[in-house]
């Protein structure tokens, strides 16, 4: 997904040492805080603007198990917000944020670039 599927999912300690140094050029990506780093969130507010996120509009217990089993929403309802954090000149290719949802992103150090196309004009 977005030419970032290949990457395994490392321990944040380790992956940053790595960054920090210089010595990785991989991306960590959509790594959830929630289930891996919940007291990254102790302080975390959502701003206002996002605070009725799609993901998060689903129970996370499921009121009616033999017909949503598989409802891919509840499946990741509990896995954001996520961390992304790449060296220079990294990202991912041309996609769709899953399930055709929004998503917003803070950038806290550096920059980055979005390119946006009407549906029409998507290749």
């Amino acid at each position: 997904w977005a030419g970032l599927e290949d990457y395994d999912s490392p321990i944040l300690a380790d992956f940053l040492a790595r960054y920090k140094a210089g010595s990785t050029n991989e991306y960590l990506f959509d790594w959830s805080l929630p289930k891996a780093c919940p007291e990254l969130l102790e302080d975390f507010v959502v701003p206002k603007y996002f605070a009725s996120d799609y993901l998060q509009s689903f129970p996370l217990e499921n009121p009616n198990p033999k017909t949503h089993v598989d409802d891919p929403p509840r499946l990741f309802a509990d896995s954001w917000p996520s961390l992304f954090v790449g060296p220079e000149k990294s990202g991912g290719g041309l996609h769709v944020d899953a399930f055709g949802s929004n998503f917003w992103m803070a950038v806290f150090s550096g920059y980055k670039l979005w390119h946006f196309f009407a549906e029409d004009d998507m290749p």
